[in-house]
């Protein structure tokens, strides 16, 4: 309760006007309309406050939006997300080194493998002039049947049935170098092809990486710049906000001045004597706050147009620097997935050119167990024929001069049985080192084996949805400054429309003057001019008042200062004062 509207009840009171034979107060009317404006003042003004302290509200959650961003931006596991990247990137570097050592072994194989050719070739012609011997030696033998000496044929069918054993080892050696030299050629040209285009694909892929790795962080730096300025924008315009707010309370005096004209009214209803003063007094105090609070509403009115279009600067300009820092068309987090996507595509067809590379070292691998089983053979050929020689030699020395011939075939057979074992061992020497190449290539297969490519793609792909994440929340705050800039919009639109209320109510404020004018021209005939004794009232009224604007009307109406009258009435002067720096 006012301090005027105190006076008003205490002099009510002393009259015995409240009582329940007192008849209605000629300005009760007025009164009423004064209290519904005077409750409109203050629900709109308190509405626009609410609507204001709402958009503060707003700018901090967009301040949380970009906390979101600068935390995910700083985070140890978007380090972590980028190391992956570059790690599987490095793989494919590492990849397209092994590629090379794995041609360069394949080549190796080749050339082993065409060194052991003329070897085959020379074995082969080796048996193959054994046969002939043992073809001769057997049509020899047959000639000396008749003098009893069958078991010389005997020798010479063994002779020859072990050069066709050992003939078809030839064929079995000489068939597993060709089909390997076929595969082996194809490799090479396949792995030629493919570590070419892998070299040229990982680099550019590498290049490409890198300079999109430093965009990311260049969006981080960019999101933390536009971080710090949203932060800044929402402090100034939080600070913007606070002034309007405070100069609302400001407002408020308004609704104080219009519950002072009111109780003033009760009390001219209760004084016909000092009424007409009075009225006039409160019509000077009612067209002074008029006045106030059309000034005040369009300072607010101003002050919210330039907030609302400060705001709309501010977000238009964040929104801007956001595009700048995660635009599609720049390196950076969006075009780091498909250099993941790719290197992913990259390190499956490595796998798939690997899978081709194991079957070949499977392959030799069974080829080599295949020439060693020949290399075998040939050594068991050469006992049993060394054996069949020996024995032939040792029947043609009991025939004497009869076995002389056959002594001397199976003489060259020995000669050429010794010259077989060395061209074998040629052809195994030649061939062992197949095994060798074979199993450093397997070597080389098991140590790239030993990191999957399926873990590191997995890794890179968690890496990239954690990038993509951070990206998403760039774009998210994009989405909230598009949704608190229209929110802002359309507060600080209720606001202005609340304002316009506040229009009518100066109409309404306006009526209520004219009409107290009126009635303060009919009561102002046929009346006393008030007595001394209404000094103390004015007094006590001036002393009431919480605003030095209230004082500086009341002195214009009445004339003077105040303060004889007040000292006349016993006022404490202190008190006023007291009003004065509380309101």
């Amino acid at each position: 309760m006012s301090a005027v509207a105190a006076i008003s009840d205490r002099q009510s009171g002393d009259d015995g006007f409240r009582g329940a034979g007192a008849r209605p107060s000629p300005l009760l009317g007025h009164r009423q309309r004064l209290n519904g404006t005077t409750a409109e003042v203050e629900q709109i003004f308190l509405g626009i406050g609410e609507r204001l302290v709402t958009c503060v509200g707003i700018l901090g959650d967009m301040q949380s939006a970009f906390g979101a961003v600068t935390t995910a931006h700083d985070s140890p596991e978007l380090a972590s997300a980028e190391t992956a990247i570059r790690a599987l990137v490095g793989e494919c570097l590492g990849l397209v080194e092994r590629l090379q050592h794995e041609r360069s072994l394949i080549e190796r194989l080749s050339r082993a493998l065409a060194a052991a050719a003329p070897r085959i070739d020379e074995l082969r012609q080796t048996v193959a002039m054994i046969a002939a011997i043992a073809i001769n030696a057997r049509v020899t033998a047959a000639g000396m049947r008749d003098h009893g000496n069958s078991g010389l044929t005997v020798f010479t069918d063994d002779v020859l049935e072990l050069s066709k054993r050992a003939s078809a080892v030839v064929d079995e050696l000489q068939q597993g170098q060709v089909r390997l030299r076929k595969l082996l050629g194809d490799a090479s040209t396949r792995s030629e092809t493919f570590e070419r285009n892998f070299r040229t694909a990982t680099q550019t892929l590498k290049e490409r990486t890198e300079a999109n790795l430093r965009g990311a962080v260049a969006e981080r730096i960019q999101a933390g710049k536009v971080g710090s300025s949203a932060t800044s924008v929402s402090q100034e315009i939080a600070q913007e906000v606070a002034t309007i707010v405070a100069s609302m309370q400001i407002g408020d005096n308004t609704r104080q001045r219009l519950e002072h004209v009111t109780a003033a009214l009760a009390i001219a209803g209760d004084h016909a004597a000092a009424r007409p003063a009075i009225m006039r007094l409160q019509l000077a105090q009612l067209a002074d706050s008029r006045d106030h609070l059309v000034s005040e509403t369009s300072y607010i009115r101003d002050a919210i147009l330039v907030l609302s279009r400060r705001i709309d600067r501010s977000f238009t300009a964040l929104k801007g620097e956001l595009a700048k820092a995660g635009g599609a068309d720049q390196p950076g987090a969006q075009r780091l997935a498909s250099d993941v996507c790719e290197a992913a595509a990259e390190l499956s067809q490595s796998e798939a050119e690997h899978a081709h590379v194991d079957a070949l070292a499977q392959t030799i691998g069974g080829d080599v167990e295949l020439f060693r089983a020949c290399s075998d053979e040939m050594r068991t050929l050469e006992f049993e024929m060394r054996l069949v020689s020996l024995n032939t030699a040792i029947t043609c020395s009991n025939l004497g001069r009869e076995g002389k011939a056959l002594g001397v075939v199976s003489l060259q057979m020995r000669e050429l049985v010794g010259e077989m074992v060395t061209r074998s061992e040629a052809v195994a020497g030649a061939l062992s080192e197949l095994g060798t190449i074979a199993a450093e290539l397997s070597e080389v297969r098991s140590v790239s084996a030993e990191r999957s490519m399926a873990t590191l793609v997995a890794e890179a792909e968690r890496s990239l949805v954690l990038l993509q994440t951070v990206d998403g929340r760039l774009e998210t705050v994009g989405t909230v400054l598009s949704e608190l800039g229209e929110r802002v919009a359309m507060l600080t639109f209720d606001a202005g429309a609340a304002l316009g209320r506040l229009d009518g109510l100066v109409d309404d404020l306006s009526e209520v003057e004219a009409d107290l004018a009126m009635v303060a021209g009919d009561e102002a005939e046929g009346l006393d001019a008030p007595s001394q004794d209404h000094a103390a009232l004015f007094a006590e009224l001036r002393a009431a008042y919480t605003m030095e604007a209230e004082r500086q009307v009341h002195d214009a109406v009445l004339g003077g200062d105040g303060r004889p009258a007040a000292e006349a009435a016993g006022i404490d002067d202190g008190a006023v004062d007291i009003d004065a720096m509380l309101f």
